[in-house]
Formats: C-alpha cells, sequence, structure tokens
C-alpha cells in the first residue's frame, strides 16, 4: 500500500462496526452511554481512516499526472520504451486509484450509518 499504511490497517479501517444496543438490557440507561462512546470513537476512527485515504489519493494524482508528463518528454525526445515504462506506471497507479475510491466509499457508508445511529439515540 501506499503512503506506508499496511493492508491489514486498511483492512481494520474498513471494517469497523456499528455497535448495536441491546433494548431488553437491564440496565438502558448504560447501555445508551457506553453505546454513545462506542460511536463517537467509531466515528473518529472511520474520520481519521476517510482522512487517509484522502491524502492517499491526492498522492496518486499527483503521480499520474507526473508519469503522464514524463511519457511525453521520452516520447518527445524518441524514447519509445522509456515512455512506455512511465505509461505503465501510471496504469498500475490508475489502478491504486480505483481501489482507494472503493475502500472510500465503504468508508463513506459507515460513516453516514454511525451518524444515523447516534441521531437515532
Amino acid at each position: 500500500w501506499l503512503c506506508g499504511c499496511s493492508a491489514d490497517s486498511v483492512a481494520a479501517a474498513a471494517s469497523i462496526a456499528v455497535p448495536r444496543t441491546n433494548s431488553h438490557a437491564a440496565s438502558a440507561a448504560a447501555a445508551a452511554s457506553s453505546s454513545s462512546a462506542g460511536l463517537a470513537s467509531a466515528a473518529r476512527q472511520i474520520r481519521q481512516a476517510r482522512d487517509v485515504f484522502v491524502a492517499k489519493e491526492a498522492v496518486l494524482q499527483k503521480k499520474i499526472s507526473q508519469e503522464m508528463e514524463r511519457a511525453k518528454e521520452f516520447t518527445k525526445s524518441g524514447n519509445k520504451q522509456a515512455a512506455m515504462q512511465c505509461l505503465k506506471r501510471k496504469k498500475y497507479y490508475e489502478s491504486q486509484m480505483s481501489q482507494v475510491g472503493s475502500v472510500q466509499l465503504r468508508i463513506n457508508t459507515k460513516e453516514k450509518m454511525i451518524a444515523d445511529h447516534m441521531g437515532n439515540k
């Protein structure tokens, strides 16, 4: 993964679960307060994960632009092989960008779920 994040940390950020309360519990007030604390913690983790992936997206976009410019320069100078290597790297960065986009979509979905759950309290 880019920006020094491991695949495990990405999976952990994308798999944050929304805590559920048990309405049949003997102490509903205690469950509600611990649930809201859990939701606040989950919301904070989701925001941090979102920020990481926004930064990754910006880095990837910059790399894509750089590779495209390098490919143009190599093409002008007649170095077709180097230009092709740049385009291959660009394609790789685009595939990484697609993966980051799908993770961001999952993060946004979880963020909305948490916000809805917190709003229903």
